[in-house]
């Protein structure tokens, strides 16, 4: 599946098979600005320029809003689902005495905005935690696979990095990482790891890694790879490694 943003206010999700529209999606008063489907594809959240963001279950024929965040003053530029494995960490922002099912796949959201400001926000639509920090509007974020960290870039030309184990706190500000704009950011994704059969293995980007067999193996984990990327309106790509 595809699913593309349109000037007349909905989102459109496209079977990449046959090329047809199979679902359009109303609710936004405004253009939207980015979407992020979970894991699972049950649940999309998007974000606009009505200054909301919205959680969509798109498992139904007819796809609902189960939550519509309100709080910023601004444009909404981006959003991103948090995965399972920052639970353990934002849950006593929200006032739970234990996380939520790792099965669980949209217990907390994060949203970046014009006016400046993340936020972090619950199931039920509160908002746990606002970052300030960067000076123009936030353009991306990312949250770390393993669930301690959120990345976000900014207009302000920075990536920081924001521990959830520590409330949020700003931890690590890099300048200047372009030399414009930043406007996107991506993690890398993890490398499957396997157990080992015959001494001799690969990941599953067909790289030879010692110890680690075939992917398809019983009992597979993810190594998280500390490499990210931010492109900018100075035309450039930037990767970051640990």
């Amino acid at each position: 599946m595809i699913i593309a943003l349109v000037p007349d206010k909905t989102l459109r999700i496209w079977d990449v098979s046959t090329g047809y529209c199979v679902k359009t999606i109303r609710g936004h008063a405004d253009w939207v600005r980015d979407v992020c489907p979970s894991p699972d594809g049950r649940y999309l959240l998007s974000a606009g320029n009505d200054q909301t963001a919205r959680l969509w279950d798109i498992s139904l024929a007819n796809p609902e809003s189960k939550l519509t965040l309100v709080g910023h003053e601004h444009t909404i530029e981006c959003c991103a689902l948090a995965p399972p494995s920052t639970y353990q960490h934002l849950a006593p922002l929200a006032g739970l005495k234990k996380p939520p099912p790792a099965s669980s796949t949209a217990e907390f959201m994060a949203t970046g905005s014009r006016d400046k400001s993340i936020r972090i926000w619950d199931a039920r639509g509160n908002c746990i935690k606002t970052l300030p920090g960067h000076d123009n509007w936030v353009r991306a974020l990312v949250f770390h696979p393993g669930g301690k960290y959120l990345l976000s870039v900014s207009d302000d030309k920075t990536l920081r990095c924001w521990d959830l184990t520590q409330e949020g706190k700003c931890v690590k500000t890099l300048g200047d990482v372009h030399g414009h704009f930043v406007s996107c950011l991506r993690w890398a994704p993890g490398i499957v790891r396997e157990p080992v059969s015959n001494g001799n293995a690969e990941g599953t980007n067909g790289t030879s890694i010692n110890g680690i067999a075939k992917p398809g193996a019983v009992g597979a984990d993810i190594q998280i790879r500390c490499v990210i990327a931010t492109g900018s309106v100075d035309l450039n790509v930037r990767i970051f490694a640990n």
